[in-house]
């Protein structure tokens, strides 16, 4: 496992606790997991994806300290890094939807077309939005997993112990296609 790589002066602790006791590895292992594949989400906008990120560190560790995240998987490491690659996915869209909420203010404010740019940004990310959950949980899963937490195939296979990698792949492979019809790409 690469948390135990990480972590080998520590290895009677695990991912949460280390977190919750503000160790130093823990913080520069989950850093390392997830910094760059944000920062490049981010289209490199370097300043506020260190603010983002900031924030996301610091609502985890004041949830495991106050113990309103509960473990609640033998693998720690894997519950951390999805608990945080999900809320900086969150906090991600959160930062585009201002900035297209300014942009929209902003056409208004010009007199531009904005009626035309609005409505059809939003319909078109609805409809992706819409065709993504038709896929159902375990698409999704596998698709996350791939393109936006960008793990490679050994990380994803540790994750489906029970699930044959050649299921995996082909799996991966119905689901991209599929949300390659639904939204005719």
């Amino acid at each position: 496992m690469i948390y135990s790589i990480i972590n080998r002066n520590h290895s009677q602790k695990d991912l949460y606790e280390g977190v919750k006791d503000g160790d130093s590895w823990a913080f520069s292992f989950i850093y390392q997991r997830t910094y760059a594949s944000h920062v490049n989400k981010m289209n490199q906008e370097k300043d506020v994806a260190y603010d983002i990120f900031q924030e996301v560190i610091i609502d985890l560790f004041e949830k495991v300290k106050l113990g309103t995240l509960e473990k609640r998987e033998e693998n720690t490491s894997k519950m951390i890094l999805k608990w945080v690659n999900q809320h900086l996915e969150w906090k991600r869209l959160d930062y585009w939807k201002s900035k297209q909420s300014s942009r929209f203010q902003e056409n208004i404010d010009n007199h531009s077309d904005f009626q035309t740019t609005y409505i059809s940004d939003t319909f078109f990310y609805k409809e992706i939005i819409r065709e993504i959950q038709a896929l159902g949980e375990s698409c999704i899963e596998i698709l996350m997993l791939k393109l936006i937490d960008e793990l490679d195939w050994d990380e994803i296979y540790v994750q489906y112990p029970t699930v044959a990698q050649a299921t995996l792949r082909m799996r991966f492979s119905n689901c991209l296609k599929s949300l390659r019809q639904r939204i005719n790409l």
